[in-house]
């Protein structure tokens, strides 16, 4: 008959097993998932940038730099992407952190090619999102903008309502942007640098996110030059 002590001590050990075996497992996978982003966002960069730098933050994230090219066409003077995995090494803060509603994304971020500068305001954040609660805290201060094609799915903050809808009707001008806006989950316009920022679900990527950008940047740097005050 076994004592409770050596039971202890054999839980012990299975437990210490399995979370050093899980640890390895989700490093390994999570690299493999960065390998797969940075396939994928090489191929989406392509037509619009030559070089990328990479830095690596271990297996949980890792950050490209596209250098923008000095041309007046080109919507930013500085982009760049991270790609933030959810903590598979530490397998009950995953579990944690996916009932939250957390997933693998890709931050992207983008200073507007601006002749002026502007004092606009747009949040608009996925309601399944794990940022939805703390924006709403966050931008209780702005004005609410109620459009059928994104309150369904999305809170809408801004700081001018007129500017705010004519800003977000560009993107339904986006031929493209119904299959993207699904892996949307933050995308946020403000006069501080970066602009624009872009929060997307690249659990399952969608192909066509930077030709969204780029076009869309472009849209956005015409209207904020024209409208914004």
């Amino acid at each position: 008959m076994w004592s409770s002590e050596k039971i202890g001590i054999i839980v012990v050990i299975i437990l210490t097993a399995f979370f050093v075996v899980s640890f390895f497992l989700g490093r390994s996978l999570n690299y493999r998932l960065q390998r797969n982003i940075y396939r994928f966002v090489a191929r989406e960069i392509k037509p619009y940038f030559k070089k990328i730098t990479y830095a690596t933050y271990g297996s949980n994230a890792f950050s490209l730099i596209f250098p923008v090219e000095e041309k007046k066409e080109a919507p930013f003077k500085t982009l760049e992407a991270t790609a933030l995995l959810m903590d598979r090494e530490n397998i009950a803060h995953y579990l944690y952190s996916k009932i939250k509603g957390d997933c693998d994304k890709l931050i992207i971020k983008a200073t507007l090619n601006l002749k002026r500068k502007h004092k606009f305001f747009l949040e608009l954040v996925s309601r399944n999102s794990v940022f939805f609660k703390k924006a709403e805290k966050a931008y209780a201060n702005l004005k609410d903008v109620k459009l059928k094609e994104f309150t369904g799915d999305f809170l809408v903050k801004t700081s001018n309502t007129q500017l705010a809808k004519d800003i977000l009707d560009l993107l339904l001008r986006i031929a493209f942007f119904k299959d993207i806006k699904p892996n949307i989950l933050r995308l946020s316009i403000s006069p501080k640098k970066p602009n624009l920022i872009l929060v997307y679900n690249i659990e399952k990527p969608v192909h066509g996110i930077f030709r969204f950008l780029w076009e869309y940047g472009k849209m956005l740097n015409n209207v904020l030059q024209t409208k914004s005050r």
